[in-house]
């Protein structure tokens, strides 16, 4: 004799005899999918079989206790409150391999596991390191401007700047020539010591009538805001000595200055 009563009893029971099941963990993993997919019918035993198969699941994956078996819960459970744990195992994971790695491409393999905005932050602190370390050992200008254009956030940014300056004066204080001036100030020119170079050169042709300084001067530097008061200064230097030579070879070296 069946009646309403007695499926709705029947079905009370089932129900209550599946929460036994899963509290006495009597159903195994891979029966999970089974039972979810004959309780489909009610929302509350379909949550309560996900949420046993990703704990069973959960306690797999620290038995396994492997970083890809902590991904592989992270991408099958991302909404289960183990993800959380989950994800942060993988994070504690990868930032000890960043922490362990002795060189930038090591680096790289751990962000190939796992990676998001505050490992990335991490990575590229610890490359900006590594590389610095590297830059100390080279020692060079272009060495120190090579990693400020790679590691602009890095925290020894500032100490490569003051690095580069140590080197350029160090450099600066060598030189002697125009011609020297004239490289050091056209390779450097993001430099205060660019602008001195120049300077000397000036002070060459002004003070010591240098010609090979004004021919460096002339050639390179013809945006400098001095270069038409040196070039007019030079000329009426020969003038008033009157000298026809070197008038002749200002003449021949410039044939488009408008003599006065």
């Amino acid at each position: 004799k069946i009646t309403v009563a007695s499926i709705r009893k029947l079905k009370t029971r089932i129900i209550d005899d599946l929460y036994k099941c899963i509290d006495s963990e009597k159903i195994l993993f891979h029966q999970c999918d089974d039972y979810i997919e004959v309780f489909a019918f009610s929302n509350q035993v379909l949550e309560a079989l996900k949420h046993y198969k990703s704990e069973l699941a959960y306690r797999k994956t620290e038995e396994l206790n492997t970083i890809e078996a902590y991904l592989e819960f992270v991408g099958s459970y991302a909404n289960h409150k183990r993800a959380k744990q989950a994800l942060k195992k993988v994070q504690d994971y990868i930032i000890e391999g960043i922490d362990n790695a002795d060189n930038e491409e090591k680096v790289d393999i751990a962000l190939k596991l796992y990676t998001n905005d505050t490992i990335r932050r991490y990575a590229e602190k610890k490359k900006g390191r590594i590389a610095y370390r590297t830059t100390l050992e080279i020692n060079t200008v272009e060495a120190y401007k090579e990693y400020l254009s790679h590691y602009p956030l890095a925290d020894e940014y500032v100490m490569a700047l003051e690095r580069i300056d140590y080197l350029l004066y160090d450099k600066f204080v060598t030189l002697s020539s125009p011609s020297e001036y004239a490289a050091f100030a056209m390779s450097y020119t993001d430099s205060p010591l660019s602008e001195q170079a120049v300077d000397s050169i000036v002070a060459m042709i002004l003070n010591d009538r240098s010609i090979e300084a004004l021919d460096v001067y002339l050639k390179n530097f013809t945006m400098d805001y001095r270069y038409n008061d040196v070039f007019q200064t030079y000329y009426r230097w020969h003038t008033v000595e009157g000298g026809a030579a070197p008038i002749e070879y200002f003449a021949d070296e410039y044939p488009n200055y408008p003599f006065l």
